[in-house]
């Protein structure tokens, strides 16, 4: 276990279903470093947040010395450079790089396909804002069905119509996505990992792992957007999976709509 007690508690701020929330909960996971998960309550988060960190952003991390954290990616490299030991990034720079362009290359461009799944389509928008709506909205005194209507708009303004996926481009979006599926079976199906690398070497990619993970239906769906505090969320909170079994059997047909 990487000795954090210093640090202890470690309050992740986010949601159950955030993407952002899951990778860094996957994080801590794999380096076995105790946390707390404490669901974001909106209005009044927001409004601590923005004036701990100056933004609202999801997931945030508190501290107990009182400091605040945000950005999944930078938090990750401030806990691979103060606890280095058993960390999961490289030491080699070739190794190294690698590792932290496929963090950045998910991060970025797996969201796309990622938020499109979970709200361009009926039953994820409809499964995804009565989730947030429950989660992050309780005692907004509003009607839940004006609740899951206001997250519905705010994130498809946000993340797939006013992200550019038009009904134009929804079949580029969702080929690009099947596309990597085949890239990825057809490497797994002749090795293990992404690269050649033996298997004590390949602890630097766990970071992307976790994302990976983060992504996989059964996680979380948001965070890491300095402007709104969420990419694919309520209002400041997180993005939502794919009702289980609907999508996967799209895309096995070769039809993820």
């Amino acid at each position: 276990m990487t000795d954090t007690s210093p640090l202890q508690p470690i309050v992740l701020h986010g949601s159950t279903i955030s993407y952002f929330t899951g990778k860094m909960e996957n994080y801590f996971r794999v380096r076995d470093i105790p946390y707390e998960l404490h669901s974001m309550q909106f209005p009044g988060d927001r409004k601590k947040l923005e004036k701990a960190l100056g933004l609202m952003q999801m997931p945030a991390l508190q501290l107990a010395d009182g400091r605040w954290m945000t950005d999944t990616t930078k938090i990750i490299q401030w806990f691979e450079a103060s606890y280095p030991q058993n960390g999961l990034v490289p030491d080699d720079p070739v190794q190294r790089f690698v590792c932290l362009l496929l963090e950045d290359w998910a991060d970025e461009w797996w969201w796309r396909p990622a938020m499109h799944y979970r709200w361009h389509y009926p039953e994820g928008a409809h499964f995804a804002s009565r989730h947030l709506a429950a989660e992050l909205m309780p005692q907004v005194p509003v009607p839940g069905a004006i609740k899951r209507l206001m997250l519905r708009t705010r994130q498809r303004a946000g993340y797939t119509t006013g992200d550019g996926i038009t009904a134009e481009s929804v079949a580029g979006v969702e080929t690009m996505f099947l596309r990597l599926l085949g890239q990825l079976q057809a490497i797994f199906s002749d090795r293990p990992f992404v690269c050649f690398w033996r298997p004590p070497l390949t602890r630097g990619y766990r970071p992307v792992r976790a994302l990976f993970s983060a992504f996989r239906p059964g996680s979380g769906a948001s965070g890491d957007h300095p402007a709104t505090g969420t990419r694919g969320t309520g209002v400041g909170g997180a993005a939502v999976e794919y009702p289980h079994g609907s999508m996967h059997r799209r895309m096995a047909a070769g039809h993820p709509r």
